[in-house]
């Protein structure tokens, strides 16, 4: 659990073929932000890169981790999809969960999150993923969305149990958002309630900067929290996405800038982040 995962050089573009349809990944900069209202997924080939990914006119399934073999263990692995018709997300699930105890290692809880309308639908448990009868209901039947992401979770920091278990969900500007991580941010371990300040003030009478607060005790959810917190002081409501990509983005560098001098560990920091039921936001570094 303390060995750091490799990295693996991939080039520029490549393509592979899945269920009669072209993929394209394209390996952008080194830190990326990415918004999609089609098609996205982040893999988790080389943790200091962003990908975009797209498959054409085509929506057939989403891309999950099982499509690559590259014998890295990281801490926890991420499923993502965002589609402009309702999609059925329980074949990609399926093979996704046999990833949570069976195939692979990540046998420490599982989430997923799924959008109807403007509700969102919430599946936590601690059991492995490979083996939970929870999972295993949800594989089988046919379930449509226009927005998703599942976790699997190989605990690093936190104990196993039901709160720290991602995705984790809170409510602002009236829309369901939903986060979930792979990574390690040693600030955060240590300190859970700092304060993210890139943004500045804004237009927004709200001034608590501790709204939101973890109720598990992740780095990725205190993380998750004082990104809303830091969203919450600046706008007043939701901006246009241009902006909040913007904003997000000034977050994402603090983050990546924070630094605990005692453990020198780096920042390693992959999520989705949705913003109600359209966007699904996707960042690597």
């Amino acid at each position: 659990r303390d060995e750091k995962p490799k990295r693996q050089q991939l080039p520029a573009t490549f393509k592979f073929q899945s269920l009669g349809c072209d993929i394209t990944i394209q390996k952008r900069m080194r830190k990326s932000l990415t918004a999609s209202l089609s098609l996205c997924f982040l893999p988790l080939l080389d943790v200091t890169s962003g990908f975009v990914v797209s498959e054409g006119n085509q929506q057939t399934r989403p891309v999950t981790s099982t499509d690559y073999s590259t014998g890295t263990a990281l801490a926890c692995q991420l499923l993502g999809m965002n589609c402009n018709t309702p999609t059925d997300f329980s074949f990609s699930f399926k093979g996704f969960c046999k990833r949570g105890g069976e195939t692979d290692i990540h046998s420490d809880g599982w989430g997923v999150a799924f959008y109807e309308g403007n509700g969102i639908r919430q599946f936590h448990d601690v059991e492995a993923a490979a083996t939970s009868p929870m999972a295993h209901f949800l594989s089988i039947h046919s379930i449509r969305t226009l927005n998703m992401m599942s976790h699997i979770r190989y605990a690093t920091a936190g104990e196993v149990e039901l709160g720290n278990v991602h995705p984790f969900c809170r409510e602002m500007w009236g829309l369901n958002w939903a986060f979930a991580m792979n990574g390690d941010i040693p600030a955060f371990k240590k300190h859970p309630k700092t304060k993210l300040s890139s943004l500045g003030p804004g237009d927004s009478p709200c001034t608590e900067e501790s709204y939101y607060n973890p109720v598990g005790t992740t780095d990725s959810e205190a993380a998750f929290c004082a990104i809303l917190n830091a969203l919450r002081v600046r706008f007043q409501r939701l901006p246009s996405l241009p902006v909040l990509y913007e904003a997000l983005q000034k977050l994402c560098d603090e983050i990546i800038q924070l630094e605990d001098p005692e453990s020198g560990e780096p920042t390693i920091m992959n999520f989705l982040l949705t913003c109600g039921a359209n966007t699904l936001w996707v960042y690597s570094w």
